[in-house]
């Protein structure tokens, strides 16, 4: 059994040294994700992309978290594009379909087949940064519907996979878990009849989400310990696949961030992760960590303490996942450049139509994901 099929991870630099290779042989991943620090253009990009696919194989998972806003890895090269919260603003669902044509066009031309959006989330707490204040694109439930449907549409309508994220929803969490464990004190109710209606309502529209992320809050309305999401098989088995009868493919929120790294190791959350009937560990920082992890994991499958009918399961939604990954198209400067310059047009025209408070990113609050100590 190749257990590197139930793993995503991150790459350390921007090219495919010999280290690199060396830890991506011996876990032989599902899926690689890129961050700022691996791409220097957009020709080094397309080229270690491909390499990747060498490596790993055509059908290998490529993601980005390309939402816009302060989550651009691409930013030094592509330019701001609008966030969210403030297409939200606009109130144009036309333009979250557009944002998600153009996200799709860049992602393909660039060798990516994943983007780890929409956010889901609702904007329940935009006065505490708790890491998705402004990446939000309502408080309302429909209206995040409709927004983030119309991005999913345009990212499919250009072959890029949607993801959707971060269940339950961080979007009422009291700190960010990037740092620490958040609390996201709602009452089943509240998330019943709230925070999850986006989820229920996009699984409805079939194919739309095929993939799902899990965030790490603890929400007392399941646990009253300190339980991150993300490991929980109420909330993984129970809610997600039961209740809500999703039967997409589900990947973690990243096991390095000290949600996680402040109550378990990354090799427990890992095995946990699983037990709980997630698809994929996410893991993007550390080799050594990843590698530990992948250990950890093929020890649980050696004393059964994973069974081996949640690893068949698990299987199975991966290669169906899998399935939908488009052949790679070929990068050429010409297209680059008209891409860049058509994102570029669509953005003044977002930023033209926003409130001159709301027209500059609030950078204070920096840079989500791209490293932080855990």
């Amino acid at each position: 059994m190749n257990l590197g099929q139930y793993f995503v991870v991150g790459l350390p630099t921007a090219e495919l040294n010999l280290a690199t290779r060396t830890y991506l042989r011996a876990i032989r991943p599902a899926g690689v994700i890129l961050f700022a620090r691996n791409v220097t253009s957009p020709a080094a990009v397309a080229a270690l992309n491909s390499e990747i696919r060498d490596l790993l194989g055509d059908d290998v998972l490529i993601c980005l978290d390309h939402e816009g806003g302060r989550v651009n890895r691409i930013k030094e090269f592509l330019g701001m594009i609008p966030s969210a919260q403030q297409l939200g603003t606009v109130g144009d669902v036309r333009n979250a379909r557009k944002h998600g044509v153009l996200a799709g066009k860049v992602m393909r031309l660039l060798g990516f087949n994943w983007d780890l959006c929409p956010v889901l989330d609702l904007g329940l707490a935009r006065h505490i940064d708790n890491s998705v204040s402004d990446r939000t694109w309502s408080d309302k439930p429909d209206a995040v519907v409709n927004f983030a449907g119309a991005f999913a549409e345009g990212l499919l309508s250009e072959g890029v996979l949607p993801c959707g994220k971060h269940f339950p929803g961080y979007g009422s969490a009291n700190k960010d878990p990037h740092f620490a464990l958040p609390l996201i004190d709602r009452s089943k109710e509240e998330l019943m009849n709230v925070d999850l209606v986006p989820y229920a309502k996009l699984f409805k529209k079939r194919g739309l989400i095929p993939s799902i992320m899990i965030g790490h809050g603890h929400f007392p309305a399941f646990h009253k310990d300190p339980v991150p999401g993300s490991v929980s098989k109420i909330i993984i088995g129970d809610l997600l696949r039961k209740k809500l009868k999703y039967d997409g493919a589900v990947v973690t929120d990243d096991l390095e961030m000290g949600a996680i790294t402040n109550v378990m190791t990354v090799e427990e959350s890992a095995v946990k992760t699983l037990q709980a009937g997630t698809d994929l560990v996410l893991i993007c920082h550390t080799p050594d960590v990843m590698l530990q992890a992948f250990e950890a994991v093929e020890k649980a499958v050696k004393d059964k303490r994973i069974k081996p009918e949640v690893l068949k399961l698990a299987a199975k939604r991966v290669a169906k996942f899998k399935s939908l990954v488009p052949k790679a198209r070929p990068y050429s400067e010409s297209a680059w450049n008209k891409i860049k310059a058509d994102t570029a047009k669509f953005t003044l025209e977002v930023v033209a139509k926003l409130p001159e408070a709301e027209r500059k990113l609030n950078m204070k609050l920096g840079d989500v994901g791209e490293a932080y100590k855990s």
